[in-house]
Formats: C-alpha cells, structure tokens, sequence
C-alpha cells in the first residue's frame, strides 16, 4: 500500500507538472493599445495592422482602443498592454514616471529624408552676407519674438525648455514674446518689421532654397510660391522625432528586436498595413529609436 501511495504521489505529481508545462507552452496573448480619440472607426480601420502583428509575434493580439494619450501611457504603465504608439511627449512623460517600465522601438517619419525635426528660432538674413543668416541669437536680444500659443508643443514649449536648458531665459533674453496662432503668421509680422524673430519648426534637412524637407520655411515657401532668401535660422533645438511606438521593457529582447524589424519593413512588405495606423501624415515609413533620441522631450518632462 506505502509502494501504491508512493506511484500515486508521483504520478499525480508528473500530471501536474505536465499540466503546467502545457500552460506555459500555450502562446500568450499579445495586447496592443491605441488612442483614438472620437474616431468611432478606428478599430476597423486598424484591423490589417492587428492582423500583421499577430504574424509577427506569433500569437493572438487584443487590440485595445483609448481615448486619450494619458489613458494609454497608464495602460502600458500598470502592464495592462504591450505595445502603444503614443506621442513623443506622452512617452516622455511615462519614462519620467514609471522607469525602465518601457522602451521606444521606431519613431514615424514624414518623407524619405528624415525622422526628426528641430524647433528653430527664423530671423530676416542680413544683405552683407548673402545665403548665410545675417545675425546670430545674440543679435535677438531684447527683440521681440513671435511665439506659439501655451499648448503648442514645438513652438512654445520645447522652444523655452531648450533655451532656458542651453542657459537663456527667454522671458529676459527677449523684450517680448508675443503669441502667434501659427508660425506663418509670425513670418508675415517678421517681413512686416512688427517682429524681430519668430519661434517654428524644420527638419534642418534637404535642400535650404526650398525651406528644407519640412517646417516653417517649406510651409512658407509653398504657400507664397516665393524665395526664402530674406530668412535664417539663428537657433535650433536638438533632433526631436515626431512619434514613439513603445513597448513594455519587460518583453522578451528578442521579440523586441522581430517588432522593430517588422515595422520598419512594413512600408515595403504591406504598404496599406502602413497606412492604416500611420494614416497620410507620416508616408515615410519608419526608423529606430532609443530612449537617447527622446532626450529633448525628456527636458520638457522634468
């Protein structure tokens, strides 16, 4: 009987732990989270790329649907989700609050010719040097500079946050900082000599004649069809990507790495599995990121 107890403990035991075994072997599910705002159609629209990463991670993907940003960095923070695409800024601020908790994979690009873009300080360019900024910021002191509303992120906020951390206090550095309901506008009052600077954004990328690749000057330069020769760049911020696909730090490194892979390659391989979370506003794929390359958000964070 003490022998039949004996195989039957053990038995139980091999059961059990076979049991266990077969648990821990079936594919977890992965859930991705969204913001969608009022969007009612999103998770129809976004249903191919829920489909593609269900081929990349090899296992059933839940989509999760927010309506705000600060939803869905909650949701990565409390490991309710595994992956997010959020704004630079909204993933700044979790990285601030919860660290080491998560990990930037590729930023979205707007064309081919790069990720990132710089907020920049535009001043008239002296006739004594031409195609070359005709005075430097220090040139700007005391003058009066056009400036973004409070909730614009790149013309007003980063704009401070960058030049208080590079060691100038913007409020004293400059008589006034007047706002302006976009950096278009600001361009006019500078042509018009009602302003001396005017706070905007570039990608510092591309050719200069045409305002760059994208920003202020190539806005400018597209709308009035005319020469941006009369403007310079006198400040830039550092690089600064314009999105974060995240995921929790936890996740396994090498399913990490296949995720990054896979999206960057998405653009070539599925072409409308792109579009249907990146949309027309970023056709120019992705690229990798780090936490580094978020160190200009990371200042506004603090």
């Amino acid at each position: 009987m003490a022998r039949f107890a004996t195989f039957f403990l053990m038995f139980a035991l091999l059961v059990c732990s076979a049991s266990l075994s077969a648990r821990a072997e079936l594919p977890q599910r992965f859930r991705l989270g969204l913001t969608i705002g009022t969007d009612e159609g999103t998770r129809e629209r976004v249903e191919p790329f829920r489909r593609y990463m269900e081929s990349v991670v090899d296992r059933p993907v839940d989509l999760f649907l927010f309506e705000t940003l600060a939803e869905t960095a909650a949701a990565l923070s409390q490991s309710n989700i595994d992956y997010a695409r959020l704004s630079p800024t909204a993933y700044a601020f979790l990285a601030k609050s919860c660290v080491g908790c998560v990990t930037p994979l590729v930023t979205s690009r707007p064309d081919s010719v790069t990720g990132r873009f710089h907020a920049v300080l535009i001043a008239m360019k002296g006739a004594s040097a031409p195609g070359n900024p005709g005075q430097g910021l220090e040139d700007l002191r005391g003058g009066r500079i056009g400036i973004g509303p409070p909730d614009a992120v790149a013309t007003h906020q980063l704009f401070l946050t960058h030049m208080r951390a590079q060691g100038r206090a913007p409020e004293q550095f400059f008589s006034r900082l007047d706002t302006v309901r976009t950096p278009l506008e600001g361009i006019a009052g500078l042509l018009a000599g009602t302003l001396d600077g005017v706070v905007g954004w570039s990608t510092m990328a591309g050719d200069p004649a045409t305002g760059y690749s994208g920003g202020t000057l190539a806005d400018f330069f597209r709308e009035t069809n005319g020469s941006t020769s009369k403007l310079g760049i006198v400040w830039q911020s550092v690089a600064l990507p314009y999105t974060a696909h995240v995921v929790r730090a936890s996740l396994d490194e090498d399913l990490r790495q296949r995720l990054q892979s896979a999206l960057i390659d998405l653009p070539q391989e599925a072409p409308d599995v792109y579009r249907a979370i990146e949309g027309d506003v970023f056709p120019g794929g992705f690229e990798p990121v780090s936490e580094e390359d978020y160190a200009g958000y990371l200042l506004l964070a603090e």
